[in-house]
């Protein structure tokens, strides 16, 4: 884990570093030393961190972003990640395994009997049942705990699951913030996503636009990712989250200015074409 708080959060934060990485590499960023790098540095991170969670998105995230880049257009270099993306998946895989297998030895599952995350989520959906706008900011554990709202979920009466947090970001949000606040709270999270695509694919062929794809696949992961925890609100996390977004609106705001200053030239050059046609 390092200097973070759980294994849960560096997973999360593996994602906004992995698939930018993988962007630029996939689209001829010049340095490959430097991206081979750090895109294998993270994926060994990803998979020793024994979260299923973790491991799951970064690969759809990885499948996602291939698939993108393919349909923006097969280069020998897209071919050849990709199939070095294949072998080193054959490799890894059993430390992966090996990997889960120490965890889950130390500390089974037994999800057949108890479903944590289930029981957490039945508490939030309590809260938000009886607090449409909310119980307010970081009040989520004291009313679960104090007023039988984790009890009714069915969390187990350990000391430790009732001090906890839903392991789910959304159901966090609409438990503490209420209708509002959860509506809000997606806005805020779809608003990047919805320009990094849209900007992303329109200028799939320079180094920013596969950059911006880079980063929506990451922000979509982590998105995903929340609906099984709620580790989006660690610091860590949020450093990360917000950085993304505004390289994002930053990249996306750039690239606009860009294709605005060469429009009123192509016209230009139209006008003084027609121009010279007519004489």
């Amino acid at each position: 884990m390092g200097l973070f708080i759980h294994q849960n959060t560096l997973g999360m934060a593996a994602h906004f570093v992995l698939f930018p990485h993988l962007a630029l590499l996939l689209a001829g960023y010049r340095n490959v030393r430097y991206l081979v790098g750090t895109v294998l540095a993270t994926i060994v991170v990803v998979v020793f961190t024994a979260s299923r969670a973790a491991v799951g998105f970064a690969v759809i995230g990885l499948g996602t972003l291939f698939v993108t880049q393919a349909l923006a257009g097969l280069t020998q270099r897209k071919m050849a990640v990709g199939l070095a993306a294949l072998a080193s998946l054959l490799i890894v895989a059993p430390l992966a395994v090996s990997t889960f297998s120490n965890r889950f030895e130390l500390s089974p599952l037994g999800e057949s009997q108890y479903d944590e995350r289930a029981a957490f989520n039945r508490a939030a959906s309590f809260i938000l049942e009886d607090y449409p706008l909310g119980v307010g900011i970081n009040h989520y554990v004291h009313v679960a705990r104090d007023l039988g709202y984790s009890e009714r979920g069915g969390v187990i009466g350990f000391e430790g699951n009732r001090n906890n947090i839903v392991h789910n970001a959304y159901w966090l949000t609409a438990a503490e913030a209420g209708y509002p606040g959860v509506i809000a709270f997606c806005i805020m999270l779809v608003v990047p996503l919805f320009v990094a695509i849209r900007t992303g694919w329109r200028m799939r062929r320079t180094l920013e636009g596969n950059l911006l794809l880079g980063f929506g696949v990451a922000l979509l992961v982590v998105y995903l990712h929340s609906f099984y925890e709620w580790v989006i609100f660690a610091r860590e996390i949020q450093y990360l989250l917000t950085m993304t977004m505004g390289m994002v609106f930053g990249i996306a705001l750039r690239l606009r200015v860009r294709d605005r200053a060469r429009q009123p030239r192509s016209i230009q050059a139209m006008q003084l074409n027609a121009q010279s046609g007519l004489r």
